[in-house]
């Protein structure tokens, strides 16, 4: 069934239109020389590093899926760098970007953040990034957690100036206040996929480095967190998804870098 026309006009009007903020053109150049962004493949579990997301996608989901998924968080990105350029301004950049996904299909019902009650005295951002996927995904035996698991495991083995970690880092992370995403895209009954979605914001008193395994005490920081899952309206997603392509291909190479297989 295709999506009526006044509601597919308006989306594929609001891509075509909307504007970006991204690399400059000399740093454009510079990512050109990278390995090309990420070819998706249904038939293994997959995680990219979109900007400031970090997308993974289970067994199952189509490459066409995958390459709408990552690049509609990547135009929700750059939009909500253009309209939100002020890096401490974090609920007014988390509106744009949700705003922006409203518009290509996903559907999210709930937006707000609650703070991350920590166990201990001392907490840890990727125990935390665990703690909220194992209740949203129903325990750390199912698939989707396993994926984040090994995502975030492989990260914490890489080097700190290794491509991946360079550049979520200058994408997520200023000084003493971050903001990043954590998506998974995992298949449903009846041919249907859905996406689980965590976002965080973490504010520190003072700097700090490696925001994903950045370790604090009570009262040094405070990490807010939205979860839930994403409606995807699969067939508007999948009818722009070649717009969404056009609009963002200028700067996939600068922003998507597919991780190494973690399994």
């Amino acid at each position: 069934m295709r999506q009526p026309r006044t509601k597919l006009l308006a989306s594929r009007n609001f891509v075509q239109r909307v504007e970006l903020s991204g690399l400059p053109t000399h740093s454009r150049r510079v990512a050109s020389s990278m390995t090309p962004a990420f070819t998706p493949d249904s038939a293994v579990n997959q995680s990219v590093i979109v900007g400031s997301d970090i997308v993974s996608f289970t067994v199952g989901v189509s490459a066409a899926r995958r390459e709408a998924i990552t690049n509609s968080a990547l135009l929700a990105q750059l939009v909500a760098n253009k309209r939100v350029p002020d890096s401490t301004e974090v609920e007014a950049w988390y509106q744009a970007y949700f705003d922006v996904l409203t518009h290509v299909g996903w559907v999210v019902q709930e937006r707000g953040f609650s703070t991350f009650e920590a166990s201990s005295r001392q907490a840890d951002v990727a125990g935390a990034i665990l703690s909220v996927a194992e209740t949203i995904f129903g325990g750390a035996a199912t698939t989707a957690y396993k994926v984040i698991k090994a995502t975030l495991e492989g990260l914490q083995k890489m080097h700190e100036h290794s491509p991946w970690i360079t550049l979520f880092e200058r994408e997520s992370h200023h000084a003493n206040h971050a903001r990043f995403q954590i998506a998974l895209a995992h298949s449903g009954e009846k041919d249907d996929f859905l996406v689980s979605l965590m976002a965080f914001s973490l504010k520190a008193s003072a700097s700090f480095s490696q925001v994903l395994f950045f370790k604090y005490r009570e009262r040094e920081a405070t990490l807010k967190h939205f979860s839930g899952s994403v409606s995807i309206n699969d067939t508007l997603l999948m009818q722009i998804s070649n717009d969404i392509k056009a609009k963002v291909e200028n700067f996939t190479l600068g922003y998507v870098k597919a991780l190494p297989d973690l399994a």
